[in-house]
């Protein structure tokens, strides 16, 4: 390992250390028991079944979109150790547990593996972003917040499609810029995902969907034990407006 990546990983393991310090100091042990206590066991079960379920469509996700050779199954593997590390890294430095994966397992290059990840990030946005639009009007009402939110990820769906523009033509505009290592990487990016036509897109959409509804069924069904009253349809507004904020 690199002694600059050494570092980073010890940095990283430091600040989530005291992360996670500060946030136990600030729960009481006693609460947390009689919490666990108030939850159904079917509702547990519930849960982690759409938990499951989310890891499994998050994986035929990549499998769809990603060359890996990786069968769904060894998929699932990579994802879940994908996820667990990005939840532990702070700032989702985490999220670079993927590239060493599709590294070490699927013998993909970083260009690759770097395309597709930021590709399932876009289509994690817009997921959570219609579905939300959609649940909205069955919730508790549209709050200030939510008006916000909605405004905000319609200026970054209008930021993102002209970069998208901009970067397409940027050989064009820019010209000198050719042999810059920026725009080597970029080809390089757009390479690796020309294989994904219209249909391949949509496929991986619909399950971007499933993906954010089997997530949020699985808040639903373990908040629901301990929030007696809780609607499925604001228990959906909820954890978008964190998916959202947080993705």
């Amino acid at each position: 390992m690199k002694r600059s990546k050494l570092v980073f990983l010890i940095l990283s393991s430091i600040v989530s250390f005291f992360v996670l310090y500060y946030l136990l100091s600030q729960i009481s042990i006693r609460d947390v028991f009689l919490s666990v206590k108030q939850v159904s066991p079917m509702a547990v079960l519930a849960g982690f079944f759409f938990y499951f379920v989310s890891y499994i469509m998050r994986a035929l996700r990549f499998n769809i979109l990603f060359k890996s050779g990786l069968d769904l199954w060894r998929m699932v593997g990579v994802v879940a150790v994908h996820n667990m590390i990005t939840r532990i890294m702070p700032l989702r430095a985490g999220e670079l547990s993927f590239l060493y994966l599709m590294k070490r397992h699927g013998g993909q290059e970083l260009t690759h593996s770097s395309a597709h990840l930021v590709l399932s990030r876009i289509l994690d946005f817009f997921s959570i972003l219609l579905l939300f639009i959609l649940v909205l009007p069955f919730s508790g009402g549209m709050s200030d917040l939510a008006r916000s939110i909605i405004s905000w990820s319609a200026i970054v769906l209008v930021v993102v499609l002209i970069s998208v523009f901009f970067l397409n033509n940027l050989e064009r505009y820019f010209p000198a810029l050719n042999k810059g290592k920026f725009l080597h990487f970029f080809n390089r990016a757009r390479e690796a995902l020309s294989h994904i036509g219209y249909v391949m897109f949509l496929r991986a959409f619909l399950v971007s969907l499933l993906i954010w509804i089997a997530q949020w069924l699985t808040i639903y069904y373990l908040a629901s034990s301990l929030i007696p009253g809780l609607g499925l349809f604001d228990a959906f507004v909820a954890s978008a407006v964190i998916n959202i904020i947080t993705l």
